[in-house]
C-alpha cells in the first residue's frame, strides 16, 4: 500500500506543479530545460516583492528510486518527460563552463533577494521538444552525414586520349559533321589535332599492316581500302657487292693490262663472296581489302616477292688474270651460278586497339595468319677445273640444276630444250605462316606536364614478329647433276673451223638425284622494334631495329637497324628521309608522300652506298610507288 501511495504522489507532483505557474508565460517543459541550461547572454531577472518564491522540485536520490524500483518491480519507471536533445543543438547552444553559476542544492531553501533565473521569450532561442527514440536522430545524424562525404567527393575528369573536336571555323565545323555522320565511328579519327590525323593516315595502309599487325587498329578519317594493279605497291631493287663506278674508272678504264698488286685489289673489292648481282622486285599489295568490323579491322592481302641472286666467286677471275700453267692448274671450289626465288604471300587478318585512361594512351595489337605459294630453281657450278698439258687443254666440271622441268636438255642435238611438268598449277604447295605485332602510343606531355602545350610529344613504340613458321614449298621437283668433261687440242683450230661442234667435244653424263619430289626451305622469322617520337605535329622522328631468329632463304647475318625524321609541312604532305643498315649493306632512302583523306600517293628512291653519300661509291639503286585509295 506504502508503495502505491509513494508512485501517486510522484506523478502528481508535475501536475501540482504546474496549476502553481500556470500564471508564468512559459510551460513548466521551458523552465525547465531554461535552469538546466541558463542563458547567461542576459541578466539574471529577480522576482518582484510580494510573490512568492518557488521552491525547487525535490529530485528523488538513486538510493531511493532504486528502492522504489526493487519495491515493486511490476511497475514500469515512469518515461523521460524530456527528449535528449540533438548533438549538433548541443554544441551550439552550449555555454562555457566558467560563465554558468554554480548549481544550487536542492535542500537548501534560496533567501529572499537571491535572484532567479526566469526564462522569458526574450531571454533566447528555445528549442521544440520532440518525444521519440533516441535512435531516430542518430540514424538521421548518419545519413546527414553520409550526404555530406558524397558530396564532397569529386570524381576526377578522365581526359580521353583522342579529344573531342573544337570547331571553330567554317571547314572545321563542316569537317567534324562530315566526320561525325559516317558509319562506324570506333574505327575513325574525329579530330581536329594534327598530330593524330597525320598518325592515323600515316598508318593505314595495308602495306604498313603487313609490318606490323598492331596497326590495323590505328584510326583515320577512311580506313577501308581496296586497290589491285596498277593501284598498289611496287618495288625494284638491283645492286651489286661492288662499287661499280670505281670499279670502271680505276681498273678497265684505261685498257693496260693489270699489274698483279691491281688484280688483287680488284678481287678484295669484290667482296668475300665474290660479285654479287642481287635483284629483287617487290609486289606486296597486288590485291588487297581492309574493312572495319567488330570493334577493329580485317584485312585480306596478296603479294609477291621475286627474289634473284647471281653470284661468280673471286676465284674464278683468276683464269682471266693468270690463267692455269703446267705447274698450278686451276681450279674453283665455290659455286657460281644464278639462284631464283619466287613465292606469293596471301595474308588474314585483325587488329584493334583499346584506349587507356588519361597519360596512359593507346595499345594496338593485331595477328594475321598468312599462307605461302612459291617455287625456286637453280643453275650452279660446283666443280670446274683447267688442267693444261703439251698436247691439250682439259676443261671438266660438275653442275646442279634444280628446277620443276620433268625434261631437260641442256647440250642436246636440237639445243637447249626443257619440258615442264603437265601439272603446273599443282607446283606450289601452300604453307603456312603467322605475325602478330603489338603497339603503344600515348602522350609525352601528360606524363611531364612541364613541357609546353605546343609540344605534342606523341611517342609510338611497335614490336613485330614476321613469317613466324614460316617455309617455301614446291611439288614436283627435279634435281639433276651434270657432269662434262671437254678436250681441246689446238683451240684456233677447234673454234675457228666452220664445222664446230660442241657435242663432239664434250662427253656429258647426267644423274638423276631426285624426281618429282617436294622440297621445302625456311623463311627467316624476323623480330623488330620500332619507335616513332613525334615531337610536334609537323616533325617525326623514327627509328628501329631487327634481326632474325631463325634461319632462312632471306636470312642474313650482321646489324639491322636504321633511322630518320619525316617532315609534314601539312597533314596532307610528307617529306622522309631514312638511313639503313641491313647486314654488310649501307644504303638510304628519301622521297615524298601525298596523303588526303581518300587516297595517297608515294614516291621513294633509294642509293646503296656505304657512306650515305652521292658520289661513285654508289653500289646500287632502287625505286617504290605506292598509290591507295580508301573509302
Amino acid at each position: 500500500m506504502k508503495r502505491a501511495i509513494i508512485c501517486l504522489f510522484i506523478l502528481f507532483i508535475p501536475f501540482l506543479t504546474l496549476a502553481q505557474e500556470s500564471e508564468q508565460p512559459e510551460t513548466f517543459f521551458q523552465d525547465l530545460l531554461k535552469t538546466l541550461n541558463p542563458d547567461t547572454s542576459s541578466a539574471p531577472k529577480t522576482v518582484p516583492a510580494g510573490l512568492p518564491v518557488p521552491e525547487p522540485l525535490p529530485v528523488p536520490e538513486p538510493e531511493a528510486v532504486q528502492k522504489t524500483e526493487s519495491l515493486n518491480p511490476d511497475v514500469p519507471a515512469p518515461a523521460p518527460l524530456i527528449a535528449p536533445v540533438p548533438e549538433e543543438v548541443k554544441k551550439e547552444d552550449a555555454v562555457p563552463q566558467e560563465s554558468s553559476p554554480a548549481p544550487v542544492p536542492s535542500n537548501t531553501p534560496l533567501p529572499s533577494d537571491t535572484p532567479l533565473p526566469v526564462a522569458t521569450p526574450e531571454s533566447g532561442p528555445t528549442q521544440p521538444i520532440t518525444i521519440g527514440s533516441p535512435g531516430g536522430n542518430k540514424v538521421k545524424e548518419e545519413k546527414v552525414k553520409k550526404e555530406k562525404i558524397k558530396k564532397e567527393k569529386e570524381h576526377r575528369e578522365i581526359v580521353p586520349y583522342i579529344e573531342e573536336p573544337q570547331a571553330k571555323s567554317k571547314p572545321q565545323i563542316k569537317y567534324v559533321k562530315h566526320m561525325q555522320k559516317l558509319p562506324k565511328r570506333r574505327m575513325r579519327l574525329i579530330t581536329l589535332d594534327q598530330a593524330d590525323i597525320i598518325h592515323g593516315r600515316k598508318f593505314r595502309s595495308v602495306e604498313s599492316a603487313l609490318l606490323n599487325p598492331a596497326n590495323l587498329g590505328a584510326r583515320s578519317e577512311f580506313f577501308n581500302s581496296f586497290s589491285i594493279i596498277p593501284i598498289n605497291t611496287l618495288g625494284l631493287d638491283v645492286r651489286t657487292s661492288t662499287r661499280p663506278f670505281v670499279l670502271l674508272e680505276d681498273y678497265f678504264s684505261t685498257g693496260e693490262v693489270l699489274s698483279d698488286a691491281a688484280e688483287d685489289s680488284l678481287v678484295a673489292m669484290l667482296g668475300p663472296n665474290g660479285l654479287e648481282l642481287p635483284i629483287d622486285i617487290d609486289l606486296p599489295t597486288v590485291v588487297n581489302l581492309k574493312m572495319s568490323a567488330l570493334g577493329g579491322s580485317f584485312y585480306a592481302n596478296a603479294g609477291l616477292f621475286i627474289r634473284e641472286h647471281s653470284h661468280i666467286p673471286g676465284e674464278f677471275f683468276n683464269i682471266l688474270f693468270d690463267g692455269a700453267t703446267f705447274e698450278e692448274p686451276f681450279q674453283m671450289t665455290e659455286d657460281l651460278g644464278v639462284n631464283l626465288t619466287a613465292y606469293a604471300k596471301g595474308s588474314a587478318g585483325y587488329g584493334t586497339f583499346i584506349e587507356l585512361p588519361s597519360f596512359l594512351g593507346e595499345l594496338r595489337f593485331g595477328a594475321a595468319v598468312n599462307a605461302y605459294a612459291g617455287a625456286f630453281s637453280h643453275i650452279n657450278i660446283t666443280n670446274l677445273e683447267l688442267v693444261p698439258t703439251s698436247e691439250n687443254v682439259t676443261l671438266q666440271g660438275t653442275m646442279e640444276v634444280m628446277t620443276f622441268a620433268d625434261t631437260l636438255s641442256l647440250f642436246g642435238e636440237d639445243g637447249f630444250q626443257f619440258h615442264m611438268v603437265d601439272d603446273y598449277l599443282g607446283i606450289p604447295k601452300i604453307s603456312m605462316g603467322y605475325d602478330f605485332g603489338l603497339a603503344w602510343r600515348f602522350k609525352l606531355n601528360r606524363i611531364l606536364p612541364i613541357m609546353p602545350k605546343f609540344i605534342k610529344n606523341y611517342i609510338d613504340i611497335q614490336v613485330g614478329v614476321e613469317d613466324f613458321l614460316a617455309s617455301i614449298s614446291m611439288n614436283h621437283a627435279y634435281l639433276r647433276e651434270i657432269s662434262f668433261e671437254m678436250e681441246a687440242g689446238d683451240l684456233l683450230t677447234t673454234f675457228g673451223g666452220e664445222g664446230f661442234s660442241l657435242d663432239s667435244m664434250m662427253v656429258l653424263s647426267e644423274t638423276l638425284v631426285y624426281a618429282d619430289s617436294t622440297i621445302s626451305r625456311p623463311l627467316g622469322a624476323k623480330f623488330h622494334a620500332d619507335l616513332n617520337y613525334q615531337l610536334i605535329p609537323q616533325l617525326t622522328l623514327k627509328g628501329g631495329w631487327s634481326t632474325y631468329i631463325t634461319d632462312g632463304i632471306n636470312a642474313g647475318t650482321g646489324p639491322n637497324y636504321y633511322y630518320g625524321a619525316e617532315i609534314f609541312p601539312v597533314s596532307s604532305l610528307c617529306i622522309f628521309a631514312t638511313a639503313h643498315q641491313k647486314n654488310a649493306l649501307s644504303f638510304w632512302d628519301a622521297g615524298i608522300r601525298l596523303y588526303s583523306e581518300k587516297s595517297e600517293f608515294g614516291l621513294k628512291a633509294r642509293i646503296y652506298e656505304p657512306n650515305f653519300s652521292l658520289t661513285e661509291n654508289v653500289s646500287g639503286v632502287g625505286i617504290q610507288l605506292n598509290w591507295a585509295r580508301y573509302f
